[in-house]
């Protein structure tokens, strides 16, 4: 007679592909410094558990802790990181579920000023003569190229600025020379101080917006010639 063979199940040394992290279901790209509201639609579980590989909390992202259908963050700094949430039905765990989040670097400049005497002859041509910076190196080591700025005015009372169009709330513009001809006419008998807001864009990300101060001299009178 043939022994009978003994059949004994294998115990697995890994769990079964279900229970991992899935590879990410989307990949998404953000600005930094803008905040992101995530949810899980439609709303199927009991709760919801959210954490995001690399980074630190408060160094790279801040967020409040949720057991909801919804999770903010506010995105820090640029780097990859992987957004992830795991369902709770009647006490029993999903897999977790994965977005490859790409943090685009916000492009920065600095603030600059300048003085110049106001234009009233063709002998002395103030002009402001500033062109926009175009490029910026983040603190990661990215060049990031500068493509359009948004620019505000600020015109005191008694100076008269002569140059593009800007409107109150901000304009855009392209040209890196859009503000370089700008001239200015102070009819004050003190320094006036014509103030530029300028926030810089890497295509559709808004970067921190600078200042640049131009001080405008008095108009120097014609004399009067007697004889």
């Amino acid at each position: 007679l043939l022994a009978a063979l003994s059949v004994q199940a294998v115990a697995q040394t890994t769990p079964p592909a279900a229970t991992q992290p899935n590879t990410p279901q989307a990949t998404q790209t953000v600005c930094q410094s803008k905040s992101t509201t995530y949810t899980i639609n439609p709303d199927f579980a009991d709760e919801y558990g959210w954490k995001i590989e690399n980074g630190a909390i408060g160094t790279n992202y801040n967020y409040t802790a949720s057991t909801t259908n919804t999770f903010s963050v506010e995105w820090l700094t640029e780097g990859n990181f992987n957004l992830m949430s795991q369902a709770t039905k009647d006490g029993c765990k999903g897999p977790w579920s994965v977005v490859a989040v790409t943090v685009a670097p916000a492009p920065k400049m600095n603030d600059g000023t300048s003085t110049l005497c106001s234009y009233v002859t063709t002998e002395q041509e103030d002009k402001l003569n500033y062109e926009l910076p175009t490029t910026y190196t983040s603190d990661a080591g990215t060049n990031v190229t500068i493509t359009k700025w948004v620019i505000k005015v600020d015109v005191p009372t008694g100076v008269t600025r002569y140059g593009v169009s800007i409107d109150a709330a901000g304009s855009e513009f392209t040209d890196k020379a859009a503000i370089a001809n700008d001239y200015f006419v102070n009819s004050n008998t003190t320094n006036a101080n014509v103030v530029y807001t300028i926030t810089p864009y890497a295509d559709t990300c808004p970067g921190v917006a600078a200042t640049y101060t131009v001080t405008v001299k008095p108009a120097v009178a014609a004399p009067s010639i007697s004889w």
